[in-house]
């Protein structure tokens, strides 16, 4: 698992193996070295997969998550003479290439198991990739 380091992988299997909820899983797994958002991220890598290493070359894809006046015209320029799209709403994902769609579709997955951690019942919400643009600043 990417960040995995002294058992802490097989601390995260064994709360895995044992608890029937994913709180009770990030609860278990959770130790006072290890900061929450840490185990969190470890347990959606193992959820879809992700391994380490996998992340490693040149992403077929930018995504743009906030920008404020002088970003958005920076942006117009990298646009036009940039050596990767810029995915600037949910919308642009359709111009991706079948492998950076599948890469953005994991994405996606990644982040709506991620914030079922979340402790506000109101942020739990999934499909906030396919809803929400940029925010501008």
């Amino acid at each position: 698992l990417p960040d995995a380091s002294e058992g802490l992988g097989n601390r995260l299997y064994a709360a895995a193996r044992e608890e029937p909820t994913w709180d009770a899983l990030l609860a278990a797994a959770k130790t006072k070295r290890y900061a929450l958002a840490r185990i969190r991220r470890m347990a959606v890598c193992a959820a879809l997969g992700i391994r380490a290493g996998m992340a490693e070359g040149v992403p077929p894809y930018a995504r743009l998550l906030a920008a404020t006046d002088r970003g958005r015209q920076l942006l117009r320029g990298i646009a036009n003479r940039g050596r990767l799209p810029v995915i600037t709403k949910p919308a642009a994902v359709k111009t991706l290439s079948k492998e950076a769609l599948a890469l953005y579709n994991l994405g996606v997955m990644a982040h709506d198991l991620y914030v079922l951690g979340y402790s506000a019942n109101e942020e739990r919400r999934g499909g906030a990739d396919w809803k929400t643009g940029p925010a501008l600043i």
